[in-house]
């Protein structure tokens, strides 16, 4: 319950974030006008402006409420109210065509219609070069118009719409690949330990069966489950189990290396893939965790000794498929269990007890 609470609080603020920055680009975009009419003494319509003011502050205000009042932010939500933000770029800047008078930077105009798209999910390289490349796309036409086919324009006013383009989708994109960044961590990790979830690990497991497939290299599986979790839970409260939860997780990052995966498989169950490890050698790594668990997860009224794990081991092979290596693993650690937990079993281990070195 609370790992979920903590996944919607972080979608609430990634939205909340980004309708405050959509609603200071837009100010940006009013600004430029009002000093692009007031510049060139062109006429402006005070009623259609305030109108345009207006709208601008009621969609806001709607896209604030129905975030803050929003009971449960999932990640569906979370890419309805992206999608919701772009439509209304789309919208706004049709007006504020009108409000350009005989500019009528259009080129810009269909730009934001692509471009906000591409933010939502590019990382910001891409959306800087689209940027890039749309500026200089619409000065070069404007240029070409307005000195070889007589446009009764101005160039410089050309570029300083540009430049109001380039600042606010530039403002825009770096938020949006910073949004888009935090969905994909968050549809890839576990909220409360940081570590995979199983859907990821999943697919990070099937590259490595490939990979041992076609080239025969070792990578072998272990399952852990901490021992009487549940009893931990009932006795000193579910906040003492979250936290060994993540000390428990921090101790596995720790001691894995760079190309080794962790995920939390499912309550106080966790599967680590170690690659370029053999049986015993992922045996030996489970002795060096159970040391981490015993000395670093201190916690108040238990004895750190009292924190154990019964853990199954699982070697990949050619001619199994991923699903077989992980049942391999979660018997040997059903094995474990029954023979009398804080022990690791495999293949060729027997139902060895996991004492510290």
């Amino acid at each position: 319950m609370q790992s979920s609470e903590m996944t919607h609080s972080k979608y609430k603020r990634v939205l909340l974030r980004n309708t405050t920055l959509s609603f200071v680009a837009y100010h940006i975009g009013f600004a430029l006008t009002l000093f692009i009419h007031a510049y060139t003494n062109a006429r402006l319509d005070t009623y259609a402006l305030l109108s345009f003011l207006a709208f601008i502050y009621l969609s806001h205000c709607a896209l604030f409420y129905a975030i803050k009042t929003r009971p449960v932010v999932t990640l569906h939500f979370t890419k309805v109210m992206l999608v919701a933000q772009m439509v209304l770029w789309m919208i706004v800047f049709i007006p504020w065509n009108y409000f350009l008078g005989s500019a009528k930077p259009l080129a810009l105009i269909l730009a934001f219609f692509g471009v906000h798209y591409l933010f939502l999910y590019a990382r910001f390289l891409f959306s800087a070069l689209t940027i890039s490349y749309l500026a200089v796309v619409h000065l070069v036409n404007s240029y070409i118009a307005i000195h070889y086919f007589g446009l009764d324009d101005e160039f410089y006013l050309q570029i300083v719409y540009v430049a109001g383009f380039v600042l606010s989708s530039g403002l825009i994109a770096l938020h949006s690949s910073h949004v888009a960044q935090k969905i994909r961590d968050n549809a890839a990790k576990d909220s409360l330990t940081q570590l995979y979830n199983r859907r990821h690990f999943l697919k990070l497991l099937e590259v490595e069966q490939e990979r041992v497939r076609r080239h025969g290299e070792v990578a072998s599986l272990l399952m852990l489950d901490i021992d009487h979790f549940k009893n931990i839970n009932d006795s000193f409260g579910h906040y003492t189990g979250d936290k060994i939860l993540t000390g428990f997780a921090q101790c596995i990052t720790k001691e894995i290396r760079a190309n080794d995966f962790c995920c939390r498989w499912g309550g106080e169950e966790f599967l680590i893939l170690l690659c370029h490890t053999n049986s015993t050698q992922a045996y030996e790594f489970g002795l060096r965790l159970k040391n981490c668990i015993c000395t670093q997860v201190l916690l108040p009224n238990i004895e750190p000794q009292t924190i154990t794990f019964s853990g199954g081991i699982s070697q990949l092979d050619a001619e199994s498929t991923v699903h077989e290596s992980i049942n391999r693993a979660d018997e040997l650690l059903y094995l474990a269990k029954e023979g009398g937990r804080d022990r690791i079993c495999g293949p060729d281990i027997g139902t060895a007890r996991a004492q510290i070195a």
